[in-house]
């Protein structure tokens, strides 16, 4: 599961309606009762409050997923690529270069890559605590 997420006392702390978000046109919306129908509303989740039948196996940020599943390597290898093409870029090139810049927006920590990260091992025969 990837979304925005904080625990539940985290959420209560944060300014009124700051566990909500608006977006329109691909960036922040106003307020969620501002404009209805105009822009999305979401909501943070409570990461604690998903986990308390069955906790997760891990919990991390997105960019910490994505560091551990080998991002740093295939933006190493995109500016491999691009070194040795940009002289005369093509497609190739081109993917190479913006695999560098989506690398950045995914593992921003203000933004893409501050989403929280739960991961459930399925099929573990380890018994779930007594609640």
């Amino acid at each position: 599961v990837i979304d925005y997420g904080a625990s539940t006392a985290e959420l209560a702390r944060r300014p009124d309606l700051g566990w909500l978000r608006t977006f329109r046109g691909n960036e922040r919306g106003q307020h969620p009762l501002d404009g209805p129908g105009t822009q999305d509303i979401t909501a943070d989740v409570a990461v604690d409050q998903m986990q308390l039948d069955h906790p997760a196996t891990r919990v991390r940020s997105q960019a910490e997923l994505l560091h551990g599943l080998g991002l740093d390597e295939l933006v190493e290898q995109g500016r491999r690529i691009w070194q040795e093409r940009a002289h005369a870029p093509d497609v190739a090139a081109l993917r190479a270069r913006s695999r560098i810049r989506e690398a950045e927006a995914l593992t921003d920590s203000s933004g893409l890559g501050g989403f929280v990260v739960l991961e459930w091992d399925v099929g573990s025969n380890e018994p779930h605590p007594a609640r």
